[in-house]
C-alpha cells in the first residue's frame, strides 16, 4: 500500500489552453504588483493575463482612492498626489503592458493604439485579453536583435 507521500503518487494533471500549450503560472494579486514594480524598467520577456489585469486593477483602486483624499482645488488645477501617483506608476505600466502585448504574440508597437481617443483603448483591452502564445512573433528569444551588429 502507498501512502499519499509516496513517490509513486500519480502527479496532477496540468492544464493546457485551447493550442495544448501549458497554462502559464497565475499570478496572485500581491504577487502582480510586486512583479510590476520589481521589473518597472524591463521590457523585455513577458507578463501573463493574470499579471497584467491584476496590475490594471491596484491602478485604478489606488487612484480612486488618490481621487477620493480631500484636496483644495482652489488654488491649483489638479490633485499633486494624482500627479506623483500618475508619474510612480506610467514606467511599470507602460513595461506590464508591453510584455502583456509580447505573451499575447503581438510586437510593442500596438502601444500606440493608445493615442487614438476611445477605440484605442477598446483595441488594448482586446489585445491584451488574447491567451498566451508560445513561439509567436512577439516572443522573447532572450537575445537582443541589435547586439550582435557585424563589424564593417
Amino acid at each position: 500500500m502507498t501512502s499519499p507521500t509516496s513517490s509513486h503518487a500519480p502527479k496532477p494533471q496540468q492544464s493546457t489552453d485551447q493550442d495544448g500549450f501549458p497554462d502559464a503560472p497565475t499570478a496572485t494579486f500581491f504577487g502582480a504588483i510586486a512583479a510590476a514594480f520589481r521589473r518597472y524598467a524591463e521590457f523585455r520577456g513577458r507578463a501573463t493575463r493574470s499579471e497584467f489585469w491584476w496590475w490594471v486593477l491596484f491602478t485604478v483602486l489606488a487612484s480612486a482612492a488618490i481621487g477620493a483624499l480631500p484636496f483644495d482645488h482652489s488654488a491649483a488645477s489638479g490633485s499633486p498626489y494624482a500627479a506623483v501617483w500618475g508619474i510612480a506608476v506610467l514606467l511599470p505600466s507602460l513595461s506590464v503592458q508591453v510584455r502583456r502585448l509580447r505573451d499575447a504574440g503581438y510586437g510593442w508597437g500596438h502601444l500606440f493604439w493608445f493615442f487614438l481617443p476611445v477605440a484605442g483603448l477598446v483595441v488594448l483591452v482586446v489585445l491584451s485579453a488574447q491567451p498566451s502564445r508560445p513561439g509567436a512573433q512577439g516572443q522573447d528569444t532572450g537575445r537582443d536583435r541589435y547586439a550582435e551588429v557585424p563589424a564593417r
